[in-house]
């Protein structure tokens, strides 16, 4: 089972009408019912301030803190599990589907 976080701020659904149609339940809670339903994946929700283990999290956090953000307002999508690095049969480290999954996330 591949363990899965889900993070969004859920400003936008609660304040313009045209998201609202369209993610009722938040952005986040689309992501989290799709990726349940593959049944690959347990799903939590959680805000950026809560990630753990990530270090693309840990970036945004020290960014957007400088900014002065509020990371308790931002959601996204990261897994808890750490990476597990592969090797080829020359050597290469393979990282599965890390590169593909934000694409995707961006895409749905």
């Amino acid at each position: 089972m591949i363990k899965v976080t889900v993070y969004n701020e859920f400003v936008h659904e609660k304040e313009q009408e045209n998201v609202k149609k369209v993610y009722p339940n938040g952005m986040h809670a689309a992501i989290k019912e799709f990726l349940e339903a593959d049944g690959r994946f347990t799903v939590k929700t959680a805000t950026l301030d809560k990630t753990q283990g990530c270090h693309l999290a840990k970036k945004l956090r020290e960014m957007l803190r400088k900014q002065q953000v509020d990371l308790e307002k931002i959601n996204c999508v990261y897994s808890s599990e750490s990476v597990k690095i592969c090797k080829d049969e020359n050597g290469q480290n393979i990282l599965g589907s890390l590169p593909i999954v934000p694409a995707v996330m961006g895409a749905m």
